[in-house]
């Protein structure tokens, strides 16, 4: 949809999540070594809680209209 305000928040949201998980699983720990080595504080680490629970929502309902575009049903 052209509409950012109808499509730009599942976007917006899976971004929040890819960001998060970039920096969880690749910068953070990349960052902390380099905070070792240079003998600075470590960076924080992220609640991956709340941000699992969006990405599983998310992926969650982007199965369920999958499944509904499968059986024909229509969208409003």
């Amino acid at each position: 949809n052209p509409s950012t305000f109808v499509s730009g928040g599942r976007p917006a949201a899976m971004w929040v999540c890819v960001l998060g998980l970039f920096y969880t699983f690749i910068a953070q720990p990349l960052l902390a070594w380099g905070a070792l080595i240079g003998k600075v504080p470590v960076p924080p680490t992220i609640d991956m809680s709340m941000l699992m629970e969006l990405l599983f929502g998310m992926l969650g309902l982007a199965g369920l209209r999958s499944y509904d575009k499968r059986n024909g049903v229509a969208s409003k």
